[in-house]
């Protein structure tokens, strides 16, 4: 019971800690689904920073409530790595296809999350919330 409760609790880490970062989400973000695709576009994800990044993920979720930072409890609905940025860089035009993870039944308030691999985990570093709520 101790070991599983250590897994759930490293598991909820992996997407709780938020960092303050020099890394942001810009421009226009959006989806569009295709049976078992989900297509995500991002403007710009830019580092003006003076480090290059950790490999950088950029996330859709799927939450009851709408995100404010912090912790994130909800649905990862696709994701893909976007590599790592160098500092005082950006990438532009961001387009992934990826395979489209359904939520549970319902309705739900969705977000596209830049997250950095550091120190062993991803962690979200910038958010871009979508205005209305989109049933599943």
């Amino acid at each position: 019971m101790l070991r599983k409760s250590m897994i759930i609790f490293l598991a909820h880490l992996f997407v709780t800690c938020a960092y303050a970062s020099d890394i942001r989400l810009l421009g226009q973000s959006s989806y569009s689904r295709y049976g078992g695709t989900i297509k995500l576009l991002t403007e710009r994800v830019d580092n003006s920073g003076d480090r290059n990044t950790g490999m950088l993920k950029i996330i859709l979720w799927a939450t009851e409530h709408r995100y404010k930072g912090g912790e994130m409890d909800g649905y990862i609905l696709g994701e893909s790595e976007i590599g790592r940025l160098p500092a005082q860089q950006a990438f532009v035009n961001i387009a992934k296809n990826v395979r489209f993870f359904p939520p549970r039944s319902g309705r739900y308030y969705l977000t596209m999350t830049v997250s950095e691999f550091r120190g062993g985990r991803y962690v979200i570093v910038d958010h871009a919330n979508f205005d209305h709520r989109q049933s599943f």
